[in-house]
């Protein structure tokens, strides 16, 4: 017999003395059970999710009681407003509505937590095409009727704390950004995949550098922390380990080492090749792509030893990848790149 998949009991339990229902997944009409579950609130609301989109966005609030306190934390970057996938005009409306509006700029998990108490974990960003499900959207799945757990609330916390509030300064320059495609919502045909993007690469001159900031200050407010992800109280294996693992995984290192593969890059085309294939730097002159290409070189060496190599063969500096170090995993952090005149 087919079995419909449209709510498939997980496992039947409701946690005592909290009204929810049994745990179940659902694979469609999730927009109307998350409707039906924020009309519930009493007290807060919180959602943590990576690409919003403002109209989708709206009917959620719309749901809330008058008076509960609704904050959204989700990624505000270049490459997202570039995709489409986000609109910066949430910046506005949340704040004409109260909300808390924080971006955290590695964030994956989408997850909505209601009076601190019902969790509703899901794979569908805030959008047209993952809530209204198939036919004519995306996929997705919700599960219902969780109960958060203490280690739950400590770790959305943390990230709600290490997440920045959203300023005028950054819708400003968000509201900037021309969407590639002229879509109302193009998050299905441009993927959640990130691209390549000058935000990628850290603001520090180089790993030494951040290394430095985070033993001395903590540095747990610090953009390129965020960036990376790297959790407080590390000691310098572990701050190099963290930050390599996560700066080689960007998805401008990754599509830079698939040009490295097939040829070396000397300095003046790293910048060509920079300001043909990242998300955000469409509108830069060579000259105005320099400081980007020149941290970029130096992270490199600094966390990509022995895979990538920076030598200077003439008058400029040419960007090796060794494909025969694909398994190794050593690690280097130093300063400024010793090829560097």
């Amino acid at each position: 017999m087919h079995e419909d998949l449209s709510e498939h009991n997980a496992f039947a339990r409701s946690p005592v003395g909290v009204d929810l229902l049994p745990t179940r997944l659902l694979y469609r009409n999730l927009e109307p059970y998350l409707i039906s579950r924020l009309a519930r609130a009493s007290q807060s609301v919180a959602f943590y999710c990576p690409f919003v989109k403002l109209a989708a966005f709206e009917r959620l609030f719309a749901a809330i009681p008058i008076g509960v306190s609704t904050s959204l934390v989700m990624r505000w970057n270049r490459s997202r407003f570039a995709a489409g996938t986000c609109d910066p005009g949430l910046y506005g409306y949340c704040s004409s509505e109260g909300i808390d509006l924080r971006r955290y700029d590695s964030l994956h998990l989408k997850i909505c937590l209601i009076d601190g108490i019902e969790l509703i974990p899901t794979s569908a960003n805030i959008s047209e095409q993952a809530l209204v499900g198939p036919p004519g959207g995306n996929a997705e799945f919700m599960v219902t009727g969780m109960r958060a757990s203490a280690a739950d609330l400590e770790t959305l916390a943390h990230i709600r704390e290490a997440a920045r509030i959203v300023s005028e300064t950054d819708e400003e320059w968000a509201s900037r950004i021309k969407p590639r495609v002229d879509s109302a919502d193009n998050e299905r045909s441009m993927g959640t995949e990130e691209e390549p993007a000058l935000a990628q690469i850290p603001t520090s001159e180089s790993p030494s550098q951040l290394w430095k900031q985070y033993r001395s200050t903590g540095a747990d407010r610090h953009q390129d922390v965020e960036l990376l992800g790297i959790p407080p109280g590390l000691d310098e294996a572990g701050f190099g380990t963290i930050s390599r693992s996560a700066f080689l995984a960007t998805p401008i290192v990754r599509d830079l080492t698939t040009r490295l593969r097939s040829q070396d890059l000397y300095f003046g085309e790293l910048k060509r090749w920079l300001m043909d294939n990242c998300t955000d730097a469409s509108t830069l002159t060579a000259q105005q792509i320099t400081p980007f290409a020149d941290r970029l070189l130096n992270w490199l060496e600094g966390l990509g030893r022995s895979k990538y190599r920076v030598e200077r063969p003439r008058h400029s500096e040419r960007l090796h990848y060794d494909t025969n170090a694909d398994n190794e995993v050593l690690l280097y952090m130093p300063g400024i790149r010793g090829s560097r005149p």
